[in-house]
């Protein structure tokens, strides 16, 4: 047995609880079906005990950010920043335009990544919206996570109909050949990068997934074979040359080395 219930089921009084986060602080942060957030600490209830109101629909997705903010969303489409329990900025949902926000991230720089049910990544910060306003269109269906890599791209991972799917973008345009890439029937619900660089993905048919990266430019690496090619093929006959001259060149010294001997042993 690896783990053991250190106490009964704690009721919430939120409906279905879809998304948990532990903050630094160490308080833990529920959120649920009906709109709710709720803080706890050693499973007590923190504050006044009353559930939050977030007028954001179900709450899909948690995130708390460098500077200590807490970012919820929600199905309607919203964003709200949270702080000690309390609403931060003028106290109203930032629309995303997104149609449900199911995935947050926060990138090294600060900025903040929605992904929404409708294949569109939207970039945020300070609860506005950076760049020139427009979503970024992935044509991935539902976006389920976003990831940052250690060399700065960015995974959005998602699905639709048709299956499961990866993209690729380096600063917000796509990356590679411009496609997605397919991962199977099942949309992609978890990403991880390892150690070694290899990325691994978790789709909705229990499978995963093991990726790593090719080199980004087929026809660059076509060309860099090519030239090798050719200055290998030019070295070579070089060499061969050169191997021939000195060969010569020791032979008709080992003669002449030779006919010295001779007309000595002749003289004595």
């Amino acid at each position: 047995v690896l783990f053991r219930s250190r106490s009964a089921p704690i009721p919430t009084g939120q409906g279905r609880v879809k998304s948990l986060i532990e903050l630094r602080n160490g308080e833990l942060i529920s959120g649920g079906s009906d709109g709710s957030l709720r803080r706890w600490r050693d499973g007590k209830l923190v504050g006044v005990g009353r559930p939050i109101a977030t007028d954001q629909g179900e709450i899909w997705t948690l995130l708390e950010l460098k500077n200590g903010e807490l970012i919820s969303s929600g199905t309607n489409g919203t964003l709200r920043r949270w702080r000690d329990g309390r609403s931060v900025g003028d106290g109203k949902p930032i629309a995303t335009g997104q149609s449900g926000v199911t995935s947050l991230t926060e990138l090294r720089n600060g900025e903040l990544i929605s992904g929404g049910r409708d294949g569109s990544l939207r970039r945020w910060r300070n609860g506005k919206q950076v760049g020139d306003g427009k979503p970024i269109s992935t044509d991935q269906g539902w976006i389920s996570k976003v990831l940052e890599l250690n060399n700065g791209e960015i995974i959005s991972g998602g699905g639709d109909g048709k299956g499961g799917s990866l993209r690729r973008w380096r600063n917000w345009k796509s990356v590679g050949d411009g496609k997605k890439i397919f991962t199977g029937n099942g949309a992609v619900w978890s990403l991880v990068e390892l150690k070694d660089g290899e990325l691994i993905s978790a789709d909705g048919d229990g499978l995963m997934w093991r990726w790593r990266k090719r080199c980004r430019n087929s026809t660059a690496t076509a060309l860099i074979f090519l030239v090798a090619c050719a200055i290998f093929w030019a070295i070579v006959p070089v060499c061969v040359w050169w191997a021939i001259v000195r060969l010569e060149e020791h032979t008709s010294e080992l003669q002449s080395r030779q006919y010295l001997v001779c007309r000595l042993l002749l003289e004595k």
